[in-house]
């Protein structure tokens, strides 16, 4: 898997105004220094697995969630299909059905605005 930097420093971008944190505090929190975490923001620079992870944790999300804009269309539908059968596990079997027919309706819907 080649890693898009730009789409991976974007979605971090992305869930750390979502937290209303500061660059220099996540650079805090994940142990990088400032310019760094500006760099990978910026895709001036790549990011080690380590510093990656650390990032992942500290605006608590999975590297899936960082990730996924450089994964293939088969990658991304693996992991959707996984992530609602993790839902669905913790539901009982009304919630699920009230799950299921929830997203077949959006998805109904989608499909038809999307002509």
């Amino acid at each position: 898997m080649t890693i898009d930097y730009k789409a991976l420093g974007a979605k971090i971008k992305e869930y750390r105004k979502k937290e209303n944190i500061t660059q220099e505090q996540l650079a805090e929190m994940a142990d990088i220094s400032l310019s760094h975490m500006s760099n990978i923001e910026t895709a001036s620079a790549s990011v080690s697995l380590p510093a990656l992870k650390l990032i992942a944790d500290a605006l608590d999300v999975t590297l899936d969630e960082l990730l996924i804009d450089s994964y293939s269309k088969k990658q991304k539908e693996y992991l959707y299909s996984r992530k609602l059968e993790c839902i669905l596990e913790q539901c009982e079997t009304v919630e699920q059905e009230i799950i299921v027919n929830t997203a077949s309706a959006l998805a109904d819907n989608l499909m038809k605005n999307r002509k």
